[in-house]
């Protein structure tokens, strides 16, 4: 089992490649989820619900890291990117960064899904998930939907063409737009939530040092790295002698072709 890492390129200018690795499992991983959730009362006494954005919440935690100051001040760089409303890719576990978007929609029931490749391989240069992990499958907003699958059987081969996998149950939704599919402990975009502004780090009298975050999913960012998709933001994924590559997007007048980079927003 892998330590837990997070990965991110510094803005402003964001082409280099930043990992810190606690050198550590977790004390605390768990999410959560909060929901923009407006509910009407008809004079029948009948209940309408409006569902606008679902996200995903995720809380990192722990005490008295094993490396001490030495990985404690690397948060500090960290921290600066998320509160300037920049994104992060976290694993609970590093050896496991499995990551792909539905091909073929499933139906209720299906037990084999089929996955494009890995689009965010080159941070993290690991696409493993194996037989009894935990795969989650979550839907654009609004209204996202998201469930949590165990995997049967591994049937990718490759983080560029993807492949497919065996789950046990099947799915529960049926999907009729496009879906991400991830390792449930590896999260390719996350954001910092606005109203956290402590310290990601804190001390005991300067000895021992602690880790406390909360994280959310940055959906939009997401799903604008499906493959070929129109309804989101442009993007697109080319495979050149195998590396997968970023195509065809600006920011603020700024070219980005060919630039090997993950989370600009």
């Amino acid at each position: 089992m892998g330590n837990a890492k997070f990965w991110f390129y510094p803005e402003p200018d964001g082409t280099r490649l930043e990992t810190i690795d606690l050198g550590e499992q977790l004390g605390e991983f768990f999410t959560d989820f909060e929901a923009d959730i407006q509910v009407g009362v008809g004079y029948d006494g009948g209940s309408k619900r409006t569902v606008g954005a679902i996200r995903e919440v995720i809380t990192i935690q722990r005490d008295r890291l094993i490396l001490g100051e030495t990985v404690a001040q690397k948060f500090r760089a960290l921290q600066s990117h998320l509160d300037r409303g920049y994104s992060v890719s976290f694993s609970a576990d590093s050896d496991k960064c499995f990551a792909g978007f539905l091909t073929h929609p499933p139906l209720t029931g299906d037990t084999t899904i089929y996955l494009s490749g890995n689009p965010f391989y080159q941070s993290t240069s690991n696409n493993g998930i194996a037989a009894g992990d935990f795969l989650n499958i979550v839907t654009p907003n609004p209204g996202s939907t998201n469930e949590c699958v165990k995997v049967i059987t591994n049937n990718v081969s490759s983080h560029v063409s993807g492949g497919n996998m065996v789950i046990d149950n099947g799915v529960s939704f049926t999907y009729q737009d496009i879906g991400f599919a991830h390792y449930y402990r590896y999260y390719p975009v996350l954001k910092r939530i606005a109203g956290d502004t402590s310290n990601i780090i804190t001390n005991e009298h300067g000895q021992l040092w602690n880790l406390d975050l909360r994280l959310v999913v940055d959906y939009q960012t997401l799903f604008s790295w499906k493959p070929d998709n129109s309804g989101f933001i442009s993007s697109t994924l080319t495979d050149t002698a195998g590396v997968l590559t970023y195509t065809g997007r600006e920011e603020g007048g700024k070219n980005l072709d060919n630039e090997k980079r993950f989370w600009w927003l």
